[in-house]
């Protein structure tokens, strides 16, 4: 049996993407293969993870890392997955500890809850293990204008294997974001299918600063829907709803 290293667990709602407001259990992993310089979570492994008492109480108890899948799925059994949409596995970069992810998505899928992946859209060969056990996958593309980096090869590989379930593509953008970046973005999914729904997520700081001209964001929408049936905006409205 693997073990894991957990940041958080906790419930909320959703702040991002088409799947907005509704009711989740976030299960927060540690560690990430990428460092986004607009990256605003914690991620890094600790000797202790935080666990939440009750649901959306917002009061916590420290538990210690490493953790067994058994002893996280025993938590997640005694929520009632009906009341929820889905369980986040989050991050960081949840697919850097695919082992130990894979047996806690067969396990909480045996309890009857749907599975939700938040990637960066990177490791490929660690969502080909698991696809099967994930219901939506909610994939980066890593634009460098917001990241510092080059734009990684491997999102198209990974879009192509995330398309067997359903997924969704989101790319945070700034005012340094061109509308060649976002062409560039565009084409990538549309090559997959392009029915896939496109998500531009304004940069947001949690002071609510460093927004972007709203004439900007519609010209980087509009570049988008030359190439895509489905483009949303939509910022991160945990943030302005102060929640987790």
């Amino acid at each position: 049996m693997t073990s894991g290293s957990i940041v958080e667990v906790f419930t909320s709602v959703q702040g991002e993407g088409p799947h907005v407001g509704y009711r989740q259990l976030f299960v927060r992993l540690a560690g990430c293969n990428l460092d986004c310089k607009y990256c605003d979570t914690d991620f890094r492994a600790a000797p202790t993870f935080r666990l939440e008492d009750d649901p959306g109480s917002g009061r916590f108890r420290k538990e210690a890392n490493l953790v067994a899948p058994d002893v996280l799925v025993e938590y997640i059994a005694r929520l009632k997955a009906s009341d929820y949409h889905s369980v986040s596995f989050t991050g960081g970069e949840p697919l850097v500890q695919d082992a130990f992810l894979m047996e806690v998505l067969a396990a909480v899928k045996a309890l009857g809850w749907r599975t939700y992946l938040e990637t960066n859209g990177t490791l490929t060969t660690s969502l080909e293990r698991l696809i099967a056990l994930c219901d939506i996958v909610a994939m980066d593309i890593k634009l460098p204008s917001v990241t510092g980096r080059p734009l990684p090869q491997s999102h198209a590989g990974f879009l192509r294997v995330a398309s067997a379930r359903e997924v969704f593509v989101k790319v945070v953008v700034s005012e340094e974001t061109s509308k060649a970046e976002i062409q560039v973005a565009a084409r990538l999914i549309r090559e997959v299918d392009q029915g896939i729904h496109l998500v531009i997520q304004p940069v947001t700081c949690r002071d609510r600063t460093g927004s972007i001209p709203a004439r900007r964001i519609l010209e980087l929408q509009r570049t988008a829907l030359g190439e895509l049936k489905h483009v949303r905006v939509i910022p991160q409205t945990h943030h302005c709803a102060g929640m987790p």
